[in-house]
């Protein structure tokens, strides 16, 4: 019996070059099936967003806008953009690039700016890589290892069913929950991440940190900002909590069983539990409202280590919200 090669099936390229209110629209279509595992997307602008597919089928579509007054003008903005759609294998590629941009360059520099929305529909892959220049990234519940790298703009994702891994230069990242790991950076931005059920591991260097419930290990650091996490019962690995200019909040859960090692070089250690409201916690070494601290907490279990550069660690009773 002879078995078939996946094949790709792509939707002719569609262009749509009209007039618009002042200005014109580019509209290009592509689809592909049987068998795609991995997509790459790299753009030099515009937003980003990527949904389920319904089916095995990936579409794309990239909706180019012209806003210029001068008709002519505005078509030959929209044919200087390239768009490359390539498939090698099991994996695609899809490049939308404007040759005669050389470095970035910011989108209100330009006298007649020029638009673009990125729409995606993947059905479940083996890897999903997304690289934009200038941009925000907008993922919904998606099947995949995912690897985002954002020059500019916000990165949002709902449900990643694998790792995930993104790199934001100027922008804040907002997770909702992943199912397996998750490397979340951002140099100018805050970082913010709900439930992950693998290795978290979340860094902003000049932002906030925030963990609503990490189930297995936690390595949670701030240059520049404030880290709050969540210590749950669900916690299994060695943990690292640190922020070198802010504080750092250890959301309690009271059933929580772990060996805590918190310090301060300039603050305090203290215990901000609403009131009737108590952490079973044994001292070991130094003392709540001193700069160092040992305990154990329902008789110890994961070593958490908290360490706050600039400010204070603030312990607080609080139940799990996941």
């Amino acid at each position: 019996m002879h078995h078939r090669a996946p094949r790709f099936f792509l939707l002719p390229l569609v262009l749509l070059a009209m007039a618009v209110a002042q200005g014109a629209e580019r509209v290009e279509q592509w689809t592909a099936q049987a068998g795609l595992a991995e997509f790459r997307l790299n753009t030099f602008r515009g937003q980003v967003t990527v949904e389920a597919a319904e089916d095995d089928v990936l579409r794309i579509e990239v909706r180019a806008v012209a806003s210029a007054a001068n008709q002519d003008r505005a078509e030959a903005q929209l044919k200087d953009i390239r768009m490359v759609w390539a498939t090698v294998g099991d994996w695609g590629t899809l490049d939308v690039s404007e040759p005669k941009e050389s470095g970035a360059r910011f989108i209100w520099q330009d006298r007649d700016p020029v638009s673009v929305e990125i729409r995606v529909f993947v059905p479940a892959l083996r890897k999903l890589q997304i690289v934009s220049s200038d941009g925000g990234v907008r993922l919904g519940r998606i099947t995949a290892d995912v690897d985002i790298e954002a020059r500019r703009g916000l990165v949002s994702c709902t449900l990643v069913q694998g790792n995930l891994s993104v790199r934001a230069q100027d922008g804040s990242i907002v997770v909702s929950r992943v199912t397996g790991a998750a490397d979340l950076r951002s140099e100018f931005g805050n970082v913010s991440a709900g439930t992950v059920i693998g290795h978290a591991r979340l860094f902003a260097r000049n932002g906030d940190v925030e963990l609503l419930a990490g189930k297995s290990s936690i390595d949670a650091q701030s240059d520049g900002g404030n880290v709050t996490v969540a210590i749950t019962p669900s916690l299994t690995h060695n943990s690292r909590i640190e922020s070198a200019g802010g504080n750092v909040t250890l959301r309690v859960d009271p059933a929580a069983r772990f060996s805590l090692e918190a310090t301060t070089s300039w603050g305090k250690i203290r215990d901000r539990s609403p009131a009737r409201t108590f952490l079973s916690m044994e001292v070991v070494a130094g003392g709540i409202g001193g700069r160092r601290l040992e305990a154990r907490f329902n008789y110890g279990g994961v070593p958490v280590q908290a360490h706050a550069g600039g400010g204070n660690v603030d312990l607080v009773a609080a139940e799990s919200l996941f």
